[in-house]
């Protein structure tokens, strides 16, 4: 069985900090990626139990981040820690919350960023995945490098959004900030019970802060970074109009996929939007840019075959 070293990784970069899982694999390629999780945040654990071992197979070394605010004193919070299949790489002395205090959506946007200022430059390449609001944080944190004029995005070949939580700000509205950023759902026992934050207008606040500008700023990232956007057909939070809307404002050669294998699955109390069924060698093959052999497949084909 291939040998690994998991560790649990505090992360600084100027204020802002940040925690997450680096996974080693016996044999480092040199190429990081980093897995940004989305709201609350239960997609890190789905995504180290379900890809990991399989990018670890291919030598890569795997960041995992965990928001700031994540609880650890209930049991959907260390179920979001997913320790049990890492029990040697858990956060000590944080108290009650991954980073020692609760957090917000400000704190949250900045995450990857702190990340890779902290441990890009060990990496000849990275590949930046994010999940649903992860997406967001993502790109957020690729506009910062990118607006401070790191050399960091010469490390960063690609992004991976996936599920992903976008769209445009509309005047007549009807657009994210309605139709998924909710009360009853920011406040709600899934969120309060893993994560916590600040109250739900400033929650609301950030989201909106984050949203206005988002996509004028992702059309500025270098043209060298692929952006690979993968929608999730029955997703039941995401609207395929407003990924594509966006995908098609930040750079029109940006890959959209429409992901036709996940479905809600009752089993395990799992939505699609959280690809529980996605293939690993389909992720695998994204990540290294082998994917024109899905263009037009059954399951998961090119969104933008009108091109």
């Amino acid at each position: 069985m291939r040998q690994i070293y998991a560790e649990w990784k505090h992360f600084t970069s100027g204020n802002r900090k940040a925690e997450g899982r680096l996974i080693h694999p016996l044999a480092p390629c040199g190429d990081l990626v980093l897995f940004c999780p989305g709201f609350p945040g239960g997609g890190a654990t789905l995504f180290e139990q379900r890809f990991v071992d399989r990018l670890l197979e291919e030598e890569y070394t795997v960041c995992v981040l965990r928001h700031n605010g994540t609880r650890l004193d209930t049991p959907e919070g260390q179920w979001m820690l997913n320790s049990q299949q890492y029990p040697k790489a858990v956060p000590f002395h944080d108290g009650k919350f991954i980073g020692g205090a609760s957090s917000s959506v400000r704190e949250w946007i900045g995450e990857p960023q702190t990340v890779l200022e902290t441990l890009g430059a060990e990496f000849s390449e990275i590949i930046v995945v994010g999940h649903s609001f992860g997406a967001v944080t993502a790109l957020n944190s690729l506009c910062g490098l990118n607006e401070n004029g790191s050399t960091l995005l010469e490390r960063i070949q690609k992004v991976i959004l996936l599920a992903p939580a976008v769209g445009l700000l509309h005047e007549r509205h009807d657009d994210v900030m309605d139709t998924l950023w909710q009360d009853e759902f920011i406040m709600s026992d899934l969120v309060t019970s893993r994560v916590t934050l600040n109250s739900c207008d400033e929650i609301k606040r950030d989201l909106n802060d984050v949203y206005h500008g988002l996509a004028s700023r992702a059309a500025q990232l270098p043209e060298h970074m692929s952006k690979v956007f993968v929608h999730v057909e029955r997703d039941e939070y995401i609207r395929r109009d407003d990924v594509e809307e966006f995908a098609r404002f930040i750079d029109r050669d940006s890959q959209f996929f429409i992901d036709k294998f996940d479905r809600h699955d009752p089993r395990l109390g799992i939505d699609a939007h959280d690809m529980p069924h996605f293939p690993q060698q389909i992720l695998l093959d994204l990540i290294e840019g082998n994917n024109d052999a899905y263009a037009g497949g059954p399951n998961f084909h090119d969104g933008f075959l009108d091109n």
